[in-house]
C-alpha cells in the first residue's frame, strides 16, 4: 500500500516507478457536423503511455449520444494491450460524445485494470438528471450507468489546484498519488492531456 498522499509525490511513488507505469487514457474530440442522414459522431482517442512517453495511439468514432462507448473502449484496450501490461486507465468522466455513457464497472471487469476518472468540473447530479429526462427515453438506464462511478471525491493535486475524481478498483490514496505524479500542467494527468490534444485535433477534420 502507498503512504499518505500528504507526503511529497516522489516519496509516495518513486520517479523510477512512475517512469515504468503504463497508463491508458481515453478522450473524445469535437462532434462532426450532421451531413444528410448521417448521424453526428465524435473521435475517441486511446493513448498508451509509459511514464510520460507515448507508446501507442489508437482511435475510433463514437455516435453522439449513442450507447457504444464502453464496448469501443474495451476493444481499444484489447488492441493496445496485446503485448503491454497496462497498470491504470484514465477517463475524464463517464459521459463521452454527449451522453454516450461509459459503464465503468463493466470496463473494469472486462479489462481487469483499475480506473481513475479525473473530472473536468464539479459534478451537478440534478442538472445531469434533468438533461437526461428531457432528451432521452432511456434516461433511467443512462442515469443508472452514470451512478456506477460512485460519488466524486475532492482533493488538491497541489496547493490551490483542486480537482474532483472517482476511482474503481483502487484505494483513494493510491489514486490521488497517481494523479499527482502524472500531473505536470494544470489539473490534468499527462496521459489524459495528451489524449485530449490529439482528440481535439482529430475532431477538426
Amino acid at each position: 500500500m502507498l503512504p499518505s498522499p500528504s507526503q511529497q509525490v516522489w516519496e509516495i511513488i518513486p520517479r523510477k516507478k512512475i517512469e515504468e507505469t503504463k497508463a491508458l487514457a481515453f478522450e473524445d474530440g469535437p462532434f462532426t457536423k450532421k451531413i444528410g442522414t448521417k448521424k453526428r459522431r465524435a473521435p475517441l482517442i486511446a493513448v498508451l503511455t509509459k511514464g510520460f512517453m507515448v507508446l501507442k495511439i489508437a482511435f475510433d468514432y463514437l455516435k453522439v449520444d449513442g450507447s457504444e462507448a464502453t464496448d469501443l473502449m474495451i476493444d481499444l484496450e484489447k488492441h493496445l494491450s496485446s503485448d503491454e501490461d497496462i497498470n491504470i486507465i484514465f477517463l475524464h468522466g463517464v459521459a463521452y460524445a454527449g451522453f454516450n455513457v461509459v459503464d465503468v464497472q463493466r470496463l473494469r471487469e472486462a479489462t481487469n485494470r483499475p480506473i481513475i476518472l479525473v473530472l473536468r468540473s464539479k459534478p451537478n447530479p440534478e442538472a445531469v438528471k434533468e438533461a437526461l429526462i428531457k432528451h432521452f427515453r432511456d434516461w433511467d438506464r443512462r442515469l443508472d450507468i452514470i451512478s456506477k462511478a460512485g460519488d466524486p471525491r475532492f482533493f488538491e493535486v497541489y496547493p490551490g489546484i483542486p480537482i474532483f475524481y472517482e476511482t474503481i478498483g483502487m484505494e483513494a490514496h493510491e489514486a490521488e498519488a497517481l494523479i499527482r505524479a502524472f500531473t505536470i500542467l494544470g489539473k490534468t494527468p499527462e496521459p489524459l492531456r495528451i489524449a485530449r490534444i490529439l482528440a481535439e485535433a482529430l475532431g477538426t477534420f
